[in-house]
């Protein structure tokens, strides 16, 4: 068993007698002595502390000890309060066992950041103990990220993070920086000791919020955060949050004393600034600045995407130490040459990665790769950076007329909704469609004469009444336009379906053709291989629709690509032949030169009647 007696001056001999006999369970029965050997030297306004032998104690008289926690203002240099009672001692014992390489590895990675804490505590007049706090959060890791998303070395979720101004966008989430959010955790611990008055409270309130607290000490009836502890009105993480922290600062106090006397602290960070044009890899600069490129993504942990951000003026680098100047002189070659761009696009509901590519012309590996995406779809909403590299404008990934059947007896009116329609590009519920634009799934039913019950098919088109007030430039919504509704029960509704059903299954390009005199579409679709039912739904045309010279036709071609290596040499066998007429070859000499029929030779080619071989042209041999 330990055993602890602090021996009081006459001023206090008659109150308390004996402090504190620490837990008598098993967990410290084999504590060894130096774990508390720096208590003997602690003193306070006339109070005196000596180290008593255990081996002097009685056990039994100390077994019935029921002395209250003592709070010493002081404890070895420490300046701010330090309760030392049975939590606190239970962490110190947890990093002594279990958690002793935990603790060794945070200590040694504080050394890194240490002085830029206390500097930035300094400033705003806190204690330079709270670098335990972070300690305690995040172990000093710049990308760790809780259960709750909180995120960086000083854990910060979202909405505390921006209400003390750290940035957070495509490029940058500034939780990630070690100092940008170490200044916002001064702050913010700055404004919470100034409400509650008490650096326990505050760090307590820190991390289960200023709400949990201040009902934990109304529930409580009292502000002292062990006893609120010890009443059970603030569990879970919260609870032994403030004992941790306590007790990583009584270790650092003495770390030979506690069994880490051999922990080397990591070298400070040492870095320069430099101002740089955005838009290039990290690496880009790192070749410049003659250094390696984890050197200058270690000092710039707040880049999400590897990336310098394009923000005007320039961005504020850090490289190592000594690397200023190389990258600076660099930076003059750099001019010359123009820096990758960026598009930056948010994600609408309805959209794929796919989907996205397309738009952009890049593939989806590539946006994969840049923005650290996994398998999954991206998230509605969030932000990714696209490579600018090519000089096309993006492209709309809804080109095409969607063919919306509707029962023209199903139409409606509202005064404050708008009519749009919903491609749906991949299967989806009517539930999560009727979630993301705020109506219900009985709407969209009756809407649509759907099933609310069955999923949503690709290539369906949906018509949605949504409020006004909606973000339209949230999902991927058809343009008016391109919304081409028919009635499915006529002919013409049956016709145009029947193309657009067609059109999805197939690659089609458009190309466009200026009727001549004298031209038909029979004419037309005889030179382009294509049905004249396709001109007429590509072109809205009716069946008896005249076409005029000059008028601009659309003519859905079967868009194939052309095939490569092993594909092209098997092609060739699949298609036969190709032969180019020459002088004099006439189509019974080229079947006889092949040995096959006039009728196949003629068939392959679609040729009719007389022909009239023209030098230069292709013939297929079967």
């Amino acid at each position: 068993m330990l055993g602890l007696l602090f021996i009081l001056s006459p001023l206090f001999i008659n109150e308390i007698e004996i402090v504190r006999a620490f837990d008598e369970s098993e967990m410290y029965q084999n504590a060894p002595l130096s774990s508390v050997s720096r208590l003997d030297q602690l003193s306070y306004e006339g109070l005196s502390l000596s180290f008593a032998n255990p081996l002097e104690l009685n056990q039994k008289n100390l077994t019935r000890l029921t002395i209250p926690n003592l709070t010493m203002p002081k404890l070895d240099g420490l300046s701010m309060p330090v309760t030392l009672n049975n939590l606190v001692m239970k962490y110190i014992k947890y990093f002594q066992g279990r958690g002793h390489y935990s603790y060794a590895k945070w200590y040694s990675r504080m050394g890194r950041y240490e002085e830029l804490i206390n500097q930035i505590l300094d400033r705003y007049q806190l204690p330079r103990e709270l670098i335990f706090q972070a300690m305690i959060e995040s172990g000093f890791q710049n990308d760790a990220v809780s259960s709750a998303s909180a995120v960086g070395i000083w854990q910060f979720v979202r909405r505390t993070g921006d209400s003390y101004g750290l940035r957070y966008d495509g490029w940058v989430d500034e939780r990630r920086d070690f100092i940008a959010a170490t200044d916002a955790a001064a702050r913010h611990m700055r404004d919470l000791y100034n409400r509650f008055k008490s650096y326990p409270l505050a760090l307590a309130a820190y991390n289960a919020g200023i709400g949990s607290v201040s009902r934990a000490i109304s529930r409580s009836n009292t502000n002292d955060i062990f006893q609120i502890y010890n009443r059970g009105h603030l569990q879970g993480a919260g609870g032994i949050y403030v004992p941790k922290i306590m007790a990583a600062m009584v270790i650092a106090q003495d770390l030979a004393a506690f069994g880490f006397e051999h922990i080397e602290k990591e070298k400070p960070l040492r870095f320069e600034t430099v101002e740089v044009p955005g838009g290039l890899e990290l690496g880009t600069y790192a070749r410049y600045a003659k250094v390696k490129r984890g050197e200058i993504a270690v000092l710039n942990p707040s880049l999400r995407r590897g990336y310098v951000p394009l923000d005007a003026g320039g961005y504020k680098l850090r490289v190592p130490l000594g690397a200023k100047a190389k990258l600076e002189e660099s930076l003059k070659k750099l001019e010359l040459r123009e820096p990758q761009l960026f598009y930056e696009h948010r994600v609408r509901f309805g959209e794929s990665l796919s989907d996205i590519a397309y738009s952009y012309y890049v593939s989806t590996r590539v946006l994969r790769q840049v923005n650290e995406l996994s398998n999954n779809q991206p998230e509605v909403g969030s932000a990714l950076l696209i490579p600018r590299n090519t000089s096309k404008a993006p492209r709309e990934i809804l080109r095409d007329t969607l063919m919306v059947a509707i029962d023209p007896s199903l139409q409606f009116s509202y005064e404050d909704r708008r009519l749009i329609y919903f491609p749906v590009r991949r299967k989806l519920t009517v539930e999560r469609l009727a979630s993301f634009f705020a109506v219900t799934p009985r709407e969209i039913s009756t809407w649509n004469t759907v099933d609310p019950e069955a999923t949503l098919q690709r290539g369906m088109t949906i018509r949605l009444y949504i409020s006004e007030d909606f973000d339209f430039s949230s999902a991927l919504i058809a343009k008016p336009s391109l919304v081409q509704v028919v009635d499915p029960t006529s002919e013409l509704g049956a016709e145009l379906l029947s193309y657009a059903a067609r059109r999805q299954e197939r690659r089609i390009r458009r190309v466009l053709h200026k009727v001549k005199r004298r031209e038909t579409l029979r004419k037309i679709a005889r030179k382009y291989r294509v049905s004249i039912k396709d001109i007429r739904a590509e072109n809205n045309l009716r069946t008896r629709g005249s076409i005029y010279p000059g008028l601009l036709l659309k003519i859905p071609v079967l868009s194939t690509p052309k095939p490569k290596g092993r594909a092209a040499r098997s092609r060739t066998k699949r298609e036969g032949k190709r032969h180019r007429v020459r002088r004099g070859d006439t189509l019974w000499k080229i079947a006889k030169r092949y040995g096959v029929s006039m009728e196949k030779l003629r068939r392959r080619n679609r040729l009719k009647g007389r022909v009239r071989l023209k030098l230069g042209q292709i013939i297929k041999v079967p």
